[in-house]
């Protein structure tokens, strides 16, 4: 297997855990989790909000250590401390334990997420860079559509604390097996090449506020549809989502280099908001079949819109404007759920959080206009 190939497949089995199995399934635990200990939904949103934004907060350094250090250490150190949190959370009984251990996720998290793969990746050539970015973020669906179901059926089984160990434990048996695929030298520095234009506000605020609606619409799908009385039915419409994802995925990674990047984000914006005009109509009967699809487009405003809006015209990646764009996806995929989560608290109901990602997605769309318009004045 040639070193690319390697690398590519390595990224693929780190983002299937990392993103997949860590963070993927987060919501199937809020309903069981507050319920047991009498913890509010809005507060146990922090946790992964927590782990988010001091990941947001190191991207910078992270991306430094990788063009520093080995490569293949960087992604082991961050697979065992992050592989070892759900069985922190196993043996929490209080919110602030789990915010504590959600801390130490945080800490090391940017190391096997998008950040670091996408970082790894950078060197590619398209369309090889694209396939290999698009195979990595629907693998991380696809371990996130394995798992739902099955973290499911651990939860109804055995309890919320033996399935977090369940989870933990394969989670840190791929990621082990994915970082060891992976350079051992470390990267080379990438010279900035922020003067295309799309280093602006718009830019930063359209890819937080993307997966902000994306962790708020995702994150929640299956505590919404349990309160709405659908609760056998969401763990199957949030899984059947995440395996449209995997082709959704594919498909934006060929979508952006063809139809060009503004054009592509544009219908990523109509998709989010559709898909938040569809929640408020759940359960209707051909909203529950709407809604699956219309999470997965959702879904794809993760990694790709950053790694689109880092390349200039040649489609080279500045890794230092990459680290500044994935930094404000995680802040606003950081906001996303615990506002979701207080919404509920609030308002007893999820619809004034699905209005306001309407909105979200709108504003986008609008503020997206500026990196696209810069880039055509500069090439």
């Amino acid at each position: 297997m040639g070193s690319e190939r390697r690398a590519a497949v390595g990224c693929a089995l780190v983002a299937g855990a990392g993103v997949g199995l860590l963070s993927g399934i987060t919501g199937v635990f809020t309903r069981a989790v507050c319920s047991s200990l009498g913890i509010a939904r809005g507060a146990f949103s922090l946790v992964p909000a927590i782990a988010a934004l001091l990941s947001a907060v190191l991207a910078p350094q992270t991306a430094r250590l990788l063009t520093r250090r080995s490569v293949r250490k960087v992604v082991l150190t961050g697979a065992a401390a992050c592989g070892a949190v759900p069985l922190l959370f196993s043996v929490c009984s209080r919110l602030w334990q789990f915010c504590a251990a959600a801390a130490l996720n945080g800490l090391f998290l940017g190391r096997i997420t998008m950040l670091a793969l996408g970082s790894v990746l950078a060197p590619l050539e398209e369309p090889r860079r694209a396939k290999a970015l698009g195979a990595a973020t629907a693998s991380a669906a696809l371990f996130t559509a394995a798992a739902t179901p099955a973290a499911q059926w651990a939860l109804d089984r055995f309890g919320w604390r033996q399935a977090y160990r369940i989870t933990g434990s394969a989670a840190l048996l791929f990621l082990f097996a994915g970082a060891m695929l992976l350079p051992a030298a470390p990267l080379p520095p990438a010279p900035g090449r922020s003067g295309t234009g799309r280093a602006r506000i718009g830019a930063l605020f359209g890819a937080g506020a993307l997966n902000l609606c994306n962790l708020a619409l995702t994150n929640h799908a299956i505590p919404a549809l349990g309160d709405l009385g659908a609760y056998r039915a969401a763990p199957l419409v949030a899984a059947a989502g995440t395996l449209l994802t995997i082709p959704m995925r594919l498909l934006a990674a060929r979508a952006y280099p063809r139809l060009g990047t503004g054009r592509t984000l544009r219908l990523l914006c109509a998709g989010i908001g559709l898909a938040a005009f569809n929640a408020l109509c759940l359960p209707q009967a051909w909203a529950l079949a709407c809604h699956p699809p219309l999470l997965a487009v959702a879904a794809t405003a993760n990694a790709l819109p950053c790694a689109a809006l880092a390349c200039d015209a040649e489609g080279r990646q500045d890794n230092r404007l990459y680290a500044r764009l994935t930094a404000a996806s995680s802040i606003g995929g950081a906001c996303g759920t615990p506002l979701a989560g207080f919404a509920f608290d609030a308002a007893g109901s999820y619809r004034p959080m699905w209005i306001a990602c309407a909105v979200l997605a709108a504003a986008a769309a609008i503020a997206l206009e500026f990196p696209e318009k810069a880039a055509k004045g500069t090439a």
